[in-house]
């Protein structure tokens, strides 16, 4: 998705690490499907920031048509994936 250098964030018991392309909890990687990571990557990268529905669809998905129904699907695989984690 980005052509910048790779990044580690920390935020909770979760690692994100852009140059391995995993997300953990607490050293234990957390199965994303690729567009689902870099979904988190542009959220994370942009926080404190509201991200239109427009600009998520054109960096998720450059050069290409979508419904808007796969932004909705990336939004609640990456919601109910993290949330189940959080009481494990």
């Amino acid at each position: 998705m980005s052509d910048s250098l790779p990044r580690v964030f920390e935020f909770g018991p979760f690692t994100l690490d852009t140059g391995q392309h995993v997300l953990r909890r607490e050293q234990e990687p957390i199965p994303l499907t690729p567009k689902t990571f870099d979904m988190l990557v542009l959220l994370v990268t942009s926080r404190g920031r509201m991200l239109p529905k427009e600009e998520l669809m054109r960096t998720l998905w450059p050069d290409s048509f979508v419904e808007e129904s796969n932004l909705t699907q990336q939004i609640s695989f990456q919601h109910s994936g993290i949330r189940s984690l959080e009481f494990t």
